[in-house]
């Protein structure tokens, strides 16, 4: 009964902080204001799941969220692919962050203003607490090591996968 009345406080003390604070998302933004208003920004102990028709889609989603988050120095991101390689995802960050078109990249096809907003997003993203791994075979049990590991150097973690 003691403990059914001190999760009641709390939960009354948490609406009267939200009450008072007219924010409207209560944990950490993703950088899509219609979904942070959504889901309220990232909570702890919440899974959220991405589904998208492609899985360009999808990877495009989640690697401009961890750019995100990474960058507003929000805590350090971890994202687990079986999709693509480090250096693809690399290059499609550098590319969203710099909004180059991929292909264009690819093929070296790129001006100098292209090459100085290259540049700016390779900077910005190199400052950006965001840990990356293809690993093709991992464990489960593997990847809640790292991620352990991961979590005991951040002030604060999310992983996306």
């Amino acid at each position: 009964m003691a403990e059914n009345r001190t999760h009641l406080d709390s939960t009354f003390e948490n609406i009267n902080s939200l009450c008072e604070s007219k924010d409207y998302i209560t944990g950490p933004s993703i950088g899509f204001n219609t979904l942070d208003y959504m889901i309220d920004g990232l909570q702890p102990l919440e899974l959220v799941l991405v589904v998208a028709c492609t899985s360009i889609d999808r990877i495009a989603f989640a690697l401009n969220m961890a750019s995100f988050i990474g960058q507003q120095n929000q805590g350090a991101v971890a994202y687990f692919t079986l999709e693509m390689s480090k250096k693809q995802l690399v290059q499609h960050m550098l590319c969203f962050e710099s909004r180059i078109d991929v292909e264009k990249f690819l093929q070296g096809d790129l001006d100098d203003d292209e090459w100085t907003s290259l540049c700016e997003a390779s900077e910005r993203l190199s400052e950006a607490p965001i840990y990356i791994d293809d690993t093709n075979d991992f464990k489960l049990m593997e990847m809640c090591s790292k991620v352990r590991n991961l979590k005991k150097r951040a002030k604060a973690f999310y992983h996306l996968h």
